[in-house]
């Protein structure tokens, strides 16, 4: 029998079905915490963050969590699958970067692809399939002492910030204000002239990285406090 010696994690369900299929004797999980919003005192909290979470997404979030905490224990290499450029995934690296120092950390980011075949570029990690998903392999790094204390820094600061919203401001992973996408948002829906459902499905188009829980938030805050004609 094959003992894995290494877990893959990612935050996507189309993703962890792919890395089943390439790591079939592996031990491979998703964790979609949105980390990008809400409190971040304790990440694996799912009961007090579980408003923040997209549970049309994934139901089995608690599960998954403790799955992984059962796991990770068994390991000492982390491999993260994710797109550096997404505020929910650059949160994830710098908070397993931080929370598991003594594991070896590497990752496989979609940019490294989209750094080298621009032309052919996949933006969107969901949308690679299990042939992409294998070459990002060929770009796979281990996070060096120094980034793992850059990750371990910038984490201790939005921990201290706790802020509502964080999202990747020139290269950086910030706190910012919640009404930071605002503006953006009310530009995209005077483009359009559609019922709510439709203008969300919009919005979930123009801003990929934003979760479906924030953006409904936000479209229903602007709505009410502008008094937006969106039904």
């Amino acid at each position: 029998m094959k003992i894995a010696n290494s877990i893959n994690l990612c935050s996507s369900i189309s993703v962890l079905e792919a890395l089943k299929k390439i790591y079939r004797f592996g031990i491979s999980t998703n964790l979609n915490l949105n980390l990008s919003l809400g409190n971040i005192i304790d990440p694996f909290d799912v009961e007090t963050r579980k408003s923040l979470y997209d549970h049309s997404v994934d139901p089995d979030l608690l599960k998954k969590v403790d799955f992984f905490l059962r796991s990770v224990t068994k390991v000492k290499h982390i491999r993260l699958w994710i797109n550096t450029n997404d505020p929910d995934d650059a949160c994830l690296k710098a908070f397993i970067a931080a929370k598991y120092d003594n594991h070896k950390i590497s990752i496989c980011d979609i940019n490294a692809s989209i750094d080298k075949y621009k032309r052919n570029a996949v933006r969107n990690i969901n949308n690679l399939n299990i042939r992409q998903l294998k070459a990002l392999t060929k770009y796979e790094y281990i996070l060096s002492f120094n980034e793992r204390q850059e990750c371990q820094n910038n984490w201790n600061k939005l921990i201290l910030e706790n802020a509502e919203l964080r999202t990747i401001v020139d290269g950086v992973l910030a706190s910012v204000c919640i009404d930071f996408y605002d503006k953006a948002i009310m530009n995209e829906l005077h483009r359009i002239n559609l019922p709510f459902m439709q203008s969300l499905a919009y919005l979930l188009t123009c801003f990929p990285s934003l979760s479906e829980t924030f953006l409904r938030n936000r479209l229903e805050y602007l709505i009410d406090t502008l008094g937006l004609d969106i039904k």
